[in-house]
């Protein structure tokens, strides 16, 4: 354990003799990690959550590694499924895009938490051909009121959950959040998402990564069912795990990273 994110722990660091740092490009800060490492310690900072800028910085580790030949082959399985889903969300007219809240939980003070421009998940949402609601309304991560999700009535909600990934085959706490947001006031009434049985859930640990392909393709299926009926995101996400992680997991047995798993 070397720390978090956003907290290092500079002596564990330290312990682990390591050439290179790899940490966010914002994240930690330079006063919480730069400062206090030695200075022959490389430190590299590239995101790998932000799906606009994944393909860049893959190449950027490849020449960072010596391993261009690697990174390559990452970029070509990488295009064949993005650039696809990509020209079909171009044929989409934007006044057909689906309209998408993104929930993220209770709010801080209020109402439920909202994902908007700045965010992963909003990157993800745009790029799989959906409108995100919130956009124009806040910024970043959000309170929003329940009754504006209620006038806006989107016809997708996708609620992100900090549960589920690698780690567990419990579904049980994403499960929760989709039947929470399911029994928000008014909304089996009201809101087109819950009335079409269209509120699905993703892990975080799913949603931001280099297998982001997988992410993108589950995202455009829960927005057009029919334009990507042929889409297959579980064996494209098996894929990036035999192909470059090397492990042993099937994700058809393993992990919990949507729900409904349909």
């Amino acid at each position: 354990d070397v720390g978090g994110w956003y907290t290092p722990d500079i002596e564990a660091i330290l312990a682990v003799e390591p050439d290179t740092v790899c940490v966010y490009a914002k994240w930690p800060s330079t006063e919480a990690l730069d400062e206090k490492l030695p200075g022959d310690i490389n430190i590299v900072r590239l995101d790998f959550y932000k799906a606009p800028t994944q393909r860049e910085e893959m190449i950027q580790l490849g020449y960072l590694l010596n391993k261009r030949e690697r990174a390559d082959e990452y970029i070509e399985w990488h295009d064949q499924y993005v650039d696809e889903i990509y020209d079909r969300v171009a044929e989409i007219p934007d006044d057909e895009k689906v309209r998408v809240f993104i929930d993220a939980g209770g709010g801080k003070e209020f109402g439920r938490r909202a994902y908007s421009t700045g965010t992963g998940m909003h990157d993800l949402c745009v790029l799989a051909g959906g409108k995100n609601i919130a956009e124009g309304y806040v910024e970043g991560y959000a309170d929003v009121e329940t009754e504006w999700i209620l006038d806006q009535n989107p016809d997708v909600i996708v609620g992100i959950s900090y549960k589920g990934g690698y780690e567990t085959d419990d579904e049980t706490k994403m499960r929760e959040h989709y039947e929470e947001i399911r029994a928000l006031p008014g909304f089996k009434e009201h809101v087109t998402a819950v009335q079409n049985d269209s509120v699905f859930i993703m892990s975080n640990a799913f949603a931001f990564a280099p297998h982001y392909p997988a992410p993108l393709a589950v995202m455009a299926k829960w927005l057009y069912p029919k334009r990507f009926a042929d889409f297959k995101p579980e064996a494209i996400h098996q894929e990036y795990i035999d192909e470059f992680l090397g492990i042993d997991f099937d994700v058809y047995e393993q992990g919990v990273f949507v729900f409904p798993r349909r």
